[in-house]
């Protein structure tokens, strides 16, 4: 369909979710866009028809975005001749969970989810009268799983550099107050980093931030012909597939005055390095390491019984340091201000053969272990082949 607009010369976007379509018009006039809006909404009706399909004009809705300051009136949407109906432009527009006003402030947003959260804690109350209760940690994982998601959903869309924060934040503090109050069962009157403090719970701004920092490492781990990966300015060190309204399009001033997650994704990208590849067919079913060397390798997790664990784990380390063929390799990981240590010891017939360090940014603590596995696996290779 949007291919039959194209060729009749009507600037119009097509998205089409299961029974659900939008049309996307862009004009400086408001009665320009109007006019194409008109046609194409037309010509899409007849089309449907054509199918078999039943096209119900009574959910038809139309919204604009604007830049204009003070009272902003859009002119109204006349379909009579189609579907014998005027369309009101709304104050606000909700589509597939967002909430939308016509300068894209997501003001309306915020308070929409905050108030289903709040709703949610307040019935959260209810599951203390059981029998036994629920004891605080069990009150701050439902918090975790069933609260703080539905808070935070799409936050993107307002959190991202030089956006005012003071509203949200606001809201999202007396949100967090109310089920630090539920968790811990104080006072009222207590202040708001105490109770979390015992409720174990985050600071939200600083959950929020650590979210964030995420949400643009996964950034970098699409693939190459993806359209977010087509849009930020590439260093051409990767194939980017340059897109109509790539941030290279701008000039430097544009760039500095754009608001936008994407404009923080591309000042981040050079924290990152291109070498690991997700996609590669190494990574694929069936071309694991524990796919082909399965034989060689076994767990042994963390259980309840911890004499139990600490024994086999002693079992292990005097088998490695007893036998001259083998050796043993001790990795460990945290993380501290998003910057990741990773160390490892490598020893040899009880012989300490290296200390390795490594530092790294903007990866989450399971990277960082797999990190050390990784470099561990790679020195014992190359210093066992020199011990020999």
């Amino acid at each position: 369909m949007e291919k039959h607009l194209k060729n009749l010369k009507i600037p119009v976007s097509i998205l089409s979710f299961v029974n659900n379509g939008l049309l996307i018009s862009q004009n400086v006039s408001l009665h320009v866009s109007n006019a194409n809006l008109f046609c194409s909404y037309n010509i899409v009706s007849n089309l449907l028809t054509k199918f078999g399909l039943v096209v119900e004009h009574e959910k038809t809705e139309v919204f604009h975005f604007s830049r204009q300051q003070g009272e902003f009136n859009p002119p109204l949407l006349d379909l009579t001749p189609i579907g014998d109906l005027v369309l009101r432009p709304k104050d606000s527009w909700q589509y597939l969970g967002f909430y939308f006003n016509h300068k894209l402030l997501f003001k309306h947003h915020i308070d929409f989810y905050s108030r289903e959260v709040i709703s949610t804690v307040k019935c959260m109350k209810m599951l203390g009268n059981l029998s036994r209760g629920l004891i605080p940690l069990q009150k701050c994982r439902l918090y975790r799983c069933c609260v703080l998601p539905i808070t935070l959903y799409s936050f993107q869309a307002w959190y991202y550099n030089k956006v005012p924060l003071n509203y949200p934040l606001k809201i999202l503090r007396k949100l967090q107050w109310r089920a630090a109050l539920w968790i811990s069962r104080v006072f009222w009157t207590s202040s708001l980093g105490g109770i979390e403090t015992i409720s174990s719970l985050v600071s939200i701004h600083l959950h929020i931030k650590k979210l964030y920092n995420q949400f643009l490492s996964r950034g970098f781990s699409l693939p190459h012909n993806h359209i977010i990966k087509a849009i930020i300015s590439s260093d051409n060190s990767l194939p980017y597939i340059t897109h109509s309204v790539s941030l290279n399009t701008l000039m430097l001033n544009q760039r500095r005055r754009l608001n936008s997650p994407l404009i923080d994704m591309n000042n981040k990208k050079n924290e990152f390095a291109p070498s690991f590849d997700p996609f590669n067919h190494k990574f694929s079913p069936g071309n694991h390491l524990i796919d082909s060397f399965s034989d060689r390798i076994s767990f042994h997790p963390w259980g309840k019984n911890v004499q139990n664990h600490i024994q086999i784990l002693d079992d292990l380390t005097l088998r490695a340091l007893s036998n001259s063929s083998m050796s043993l390799v001790i990795s460990d990981a945290s993380i501290k201000n998003n910057v990741a240590t990773s160390i490892l010891h490598i020893h040899i017939h009880n012989k300490p053969v290296i200390r390795m360090l490594y530092h790294t940014m903007n990866i989450i603590s399971t990277e960082a272990k797999l990190l050390a596995i990784w470099c561990s696996i790679c020195y014992k290779t190359k210093v066992w082949t020199n011990f020999r």
